[in-house]
């Protein structure tokens, strides 16, 4: 009996169940860029990102979008290497283009899957191979790994938490978290920095937790190695220490989270502009005007057309918390010239993370036709706006200078287009 078709969620990274490294597109220069291996090692990385679009037939199979490149998972040119190459999906499972996988639970697990290329109905697998191949996904056997190389584990875009780089994290008791030596230990312990005689002694058990979001500015801390949730205790002497020991999240478990930062300043924002990813484009009727020939030559006729040009663009960050900071923003917006994504004019300002600009400004055109004799001539203009998804990297000011945002632009190329009448 094959094994059941699992549902997957929207946006995942896959960790290896082999060696437990994470699936990434290979970006460096070099004979695997575009490649996707398993190599990752940071969650949450803008390269180990990727979208799941379900397929039209609605069988539970799917395509998987690099969000680094914003291309599809596709078997190389040359040979059954897994690439990010593909512009488009591709369901026609009998052309080697398709880009369908069947994704499948391992031991009734919907988070341990296996991924089959739908073309060749192999298993997309792990190869140990020699540099710079180690890692690399290939699609060359249909019967199951035995080191489970073709065995991969779900991680829930939705489901990570994510948190600046610079935090502080205060108690149920308002105090906050903090470092301390005591005994020949490090510690962490709640105090006010206000007092200075407060309590030197804090629970030094924590070693590395995940995080758990319970509301804009709170977070809950789980222990990675007993996975107990962390709480302020005070016991054996040691008072309002961080303690790895709850199995719920309790009052005592929750923790607001402040930035370290008093005001951000960006600048120099880099576009991968070869990655930017044109879509949902559609042809608008702007403008439209007609004139009639009525004599025997050919008449040149001048159409004058007017329309508003408005450019939306919104950016977010790579952070679950809520932003609280003031951010002063200075970039170059991404605009389609010639069907190419360029840098275009520059908007510069106060921002708030999520808020969409927008820009509109009258523009006008003017469009000449050779009419013929004893003919009437329609000019229609038409626009073909549409999206473009870009991501970028952004240097920060102060103490914080990591952060990752993407955006959208909707524009439009303008192009007149007409009709001739006999009269």
């Amino acid at each position: 009996m094959s094994p059941p078709v699992v549902a997957l969620p929207r946006v995942i990274e896959l960790r290896s169940q082999f060696d437990k490294t994470l699936l990434r597109y290979v970006k460096e220069e070099g004979e695997v860029k575009g490649f996707v291996h398993f190599r990752g090692e940071q969650v949450g990385s803008a390269d180990a990102k990727f979208e799941v679009h379900s397929s039209g037939n609605g069988n539970g199979l799917v395509h998987i979008r690099s969000c680094y490149n914003n291309k599809f998972l596709v078997l190389n040119n040359d040979n059954n290497w897994i690439a990010a190459e593909a512009e488009k999906p591709e369901e026609d499972q009998s052309m080697r283009s398709c880009t369908l996988l069947r994704p499948t639970s391992v031991d009734g697990d919907p988070k341990k899957i296996r991924l089959t290329n739908v073309h060749l109905e192999n298993n997309i697998c792990l190869w140990q191979a020699a540099a710079p191949y180690y890692g690399c996904v290939l699609a060359n056997y249909s019967d199951p790994d035995a080191s489970s190389c073709d065995v991969f584990n779900v991680i829930d875009w939705q489901s990570l938490v994510f948190l600046p780089k610079y935090v502080a994290f205060t108690g149920d008791n308002n105090l906050f978290l903090r470092a301390h030596w005591q005994e020949d230990h490090n510690y962490l312990q709640f105090w006010d920095p206000n007092m200075e005689d407060y309590p030197m002694s804090v629970g030094n058990e924590i070693v590395e937790t995940t995080n758990v979001k319970i509301s804009d500015d709170t977070i809950a801390l789980r222990n990675v190695a007993n996975n107990l949730f962390c709480t302020r205790l005070t016991t054996e002497g040691k008072e309002d220490c961080l303690n790895a020991g709850s199995n719920t999240i309790s009052k005592w478990a929750k923790f607001k989270v402040s930035e370290l930062i008093i005001s951000r300043k960006i600048e120099n924002v880099n576009f991968r502009l070869m990655d930017a990813r044109i879509y949902g484009a559609s042809v608008v009727m702007m403008d439209g005007s007609s004139n009639t020939n009525h004599g025997s030559e050919t008449q040149e006729q001048t159409f004058n057309f007017s329309f508003k040009d408005k450019t939306s663009s919104t950016w977010s960050r790579n952070v679950s918390m809520k932003a609280s900071v003031e951010t002063s923003f200075k970039v170059g917006i991404p605009e389609i010239v010639e069907g190419e994504v360029k840098v275009g004019y520059e908007v510069a300002g106060e921002y708030m993370w999520g808020e969409t600009k927008d820009i509109e400004e009258d523009r006008s055109f003017t469009y000449k036709v050779l009419i013929p004799p004893k003919t009437k001539v329609t000019v229609r203009l038409v626009a073909n706006p549409c999206f473009s998804y870009y991501t970028e990297v952004k240097e920060e000011y102060l103490e914080d200078h990591n952060f990752r945002a993407s955006g959208f632009k909707r524009v439009a190329e303008v192009s007149p287009s007409g009709e001739m009448t006999l009269i």
